[in-house]
């Protein structure tokens, strides 16, 4: 039979698992919508050359520069923040 105590700290930590994963949530769902952002724009940037001609990126409009340069800046940080909040709530 268990007390009281052992109970409570039982709910403890499922409790904090279940938070840790609520907590979570938000940096999953950027991680996810950076990837697939940078997914879609590096496909057009793959793409836009065989339709274009080579020199596609220097006649590629100013704000399609712009998004892609800063996809690629945040995609890799975000990686990072994610990767690191999931390996210290597991530890």
């Amino acid at each position: 039979m268990t007390s009281g105590a052992d109970m409570t700290a039982l709910s403890s930590v499922v409790g904090d698992r279940s938070y840790n994963r609520v907590r979570q949530a938000p940096g999953f769902a950027l991680v996810a919508a950076l990837f697939t952002m940078t997914m879609v724009v590096g496909a057009a940037y793959v793409l836009v050359p065989i339709w274009a001609a080579p020199d596609a990126w220097e006649r590629a409009s100013d704000p399609f520069q712009t998004v892609f340069t800063a996809l690629l800046a945040l995609t890799g940080p975000a990686i990072g923040m994610f990767m690191a909040s999931t390996w210290r709530s597991s530890r």
